[in-house]
């Protein structure tokens, strides 16, 4: 980095009060300079005008426009008019009193107030040259019919002039001429270029007196500074053990003692921060430590945290698989319930048909019965026939035994279809009797199956409970990671801020 120049505040201060007090001494000079040129301008543009106004009770319109008009400059008012104004003049200080009038866009002059053998006499038809602000002036005049002034202005013919123009009104009311009167202005210039010469000067002498005083003022002052400064640079070398040597009684001396009380405080911050480093070393060395244990136990926990979160995810597999089990055994339960009530609907309808047979069958056992009785009489009448009826005999044995036979058959299905209603009755009581177990089953399966959603739910509020746990654990493992770096870094500071310590020599 560019190192700044050094400048001295007593150089500061000159320089300030320097451009203070000509800003002062120019601001009121300028002030003073040009009130005192506004006024005397003024002044003498009132007095051009008053001696306008006076002289111009001299003049006779209706007698100057018959001189104007017979440019005859040597008869008696023309004498009485030249004396008038040249008496005028010389009374009033003026440099020139005159009057001219206009031809087209000439200025011709009339009668002048002074010696016609003069050099600047202006003779009777001789043409005016103006400027252009005489020739507004006089332009104003004679339009509005009254007294104009211009301001001060200068040329190479006349110098430094000031002018008032009054309007030369006829008996018609009509403007034929205009009366001038210029003042010499060159010794109002000279006397406001001399005052501006006496303010520079008196400015000059007031500044160099202003600072001399300040100098004479301030140079204990700065030596004080310059003391201040001198231990202020030891302190920042790290010697603790200066003191600024003042006694005054103003500001300084207190500026003085503020340093005195600031080196002390600093020394005795320093000491502190030495004695209290010493400790920081130690203590950050055990934080160290400390640290590093706790990052090795949040990694262990942090380990065993993951095994009881993946033997929980197990457990939450196993009880899903479980549940799963359980309602898939709930519905084969359903549908066993189902099977068998049908099979007892089954058995019931069975039981009627068994009976409705066992009625057809007893049924066919009382036509086996009677077709016997037939056949017994049938033999008995052929016997009866004798020869004739053996035929018959045999017919009718043959029926008989058919009938004996049927009404056999007919016995034996009347006992098998009693055994099958017996046994069918049986087994339908068995099944009835099966049917409230299984719905007991079912009720209990169902049971088992709603707490084993339950578990199921609470173990994975468990699992993410531990998932939950485990990041945490993670997190605090790694934040300990970083709590063990930190304090390597803060063991490490607090050692370069005892050597930074060691600069101040206390």
């Amino acid at each position: 980095m560019k190192q700044k120049r050094f400048i001295p505040v007593a150089y500061k201060l000159y320089f300030l009060v320097t451009i203070i007090l000509l800003s002062v001494l120019l601001i009121t000079g300028w002030i003073s300079y040009s009130r005192i040129s506004k006024f005397g301008y003024k002044f003498n543009g009132d007095h051009t005008k008053t001696v306008v106004v006076f002289a111009l009770n001299s003049v006779n319109g209706d007698s100057l426009e018959r001189i104007i008009h017979e440019k005859n400059d040597k008869s008696v008012y023309a004498n009485y008019l030249r004396n008038e104004l040249k008496r005028i003049r010389d009374l009033a200080n003026m440099k020139y009193l005159y009057t001219f009038h206009f031809e087209g866009a000439k200025s011709i002059y009339d009668i002048e107030g002074g010696d016609p053998n003069s050099k600047d006499y202006s003779a009777m038809g001789s043409e005016a040259n103006w400027n252009e602000e005489d020739l507004i002036n006089i332009n104003g005049c004679i339009n509005s019919k009254l007294i104009t002034s211009s301001k001060i202005s200068s040329n190479e013919t006349y110098g430094w002039m000031v002018s008032s123009y009054a309007p030369i009104i006829n008996s018609k009311g009509k403007v034929i001429a205009v009366l001038g009167c210029d003042f010499d202005a060159e010794t109002l210039v000279n006397e406001i270029r001399n005052y501006r010469i006496i303010i520079i000067l008196s400015g000059i002498v007031l500044l160099l007196i202003a600072l001399f005083a300040i100098y004479l003022t301030m140079n204990k002052s700065l030596k004080i500074i310059s003391k201040i400064t001198s231990i202020s640079g030891q302190v920042a070398q790290g010697f603790l053990n200066k003191k600024v040597d003042v006694s005054t009684n103003d500001e300084f001396g207190l500026m003085s003692e503020s340093v005195n009380q600031m080196i002390n405080h600093l020394s005795d911050i320093v000491s502190n921060i030495d004695k209290e480093s010493s400790n920081f070393v130690q203590e950050s060395g055990d934080v160290r430590k400390l640290s590093r244990d706790l990052a090795e136990v949040a990694n262990n926990q942090a380990t065993l945290t993951e095994e009881v979160s993946t033997s929980i995810v197990q457990i939450v597999s196993n009880i899903e698989e479980n549940t799963s089990n359980a309602r898939k055994a709930e519905s084969i339960n359903i549908k066993v319930n189902h099977t068998l009530q049908e099979v007892v609907q089954s058995s019931s309808k069975s039981i009627v048909s068994i009976q409705l047979i066992a009625e057809k069958i007893y049924e066919i056992e009382q036509i086996s019965r009677q077709t016997n009785i037939l056949a017994l009489n049938a033999a008995i009448e052929a016997a009866r026939a004798g020869e004739s009826g053996k035929g018959f005999a045999v017919v009718a044995g043959e029926v008989r035994k058919l009938a004996e036979r049927s009404s056999k058959a007919a016995n034996e299905i009347s006992g098998f279809s009693l055994q099958s209603v017996n046994i069918t009755k049986v087994a339908q009581k068995r099944i009835e009797e099966l049917v409230p177990e299984i719905e007991q089953t079912l009720s209990m399966v169902k049971q088992i199956v709603i707490l084993g959603m339950e578990q199921q739910e609470g173990t994975r509020q468990v699992s993410n409970a531990i998932s939950m746990l485990n990041n945490i654990t993670q997190q605090n493992a790694q934040s300990s990671d970083e709590l063990a770096e930190a304090s390597d870094k803060l063991a490490l500071q607090s050692e370069n801020l005892k050597d930074i310590i060691s600069f101040f020599k206390v």
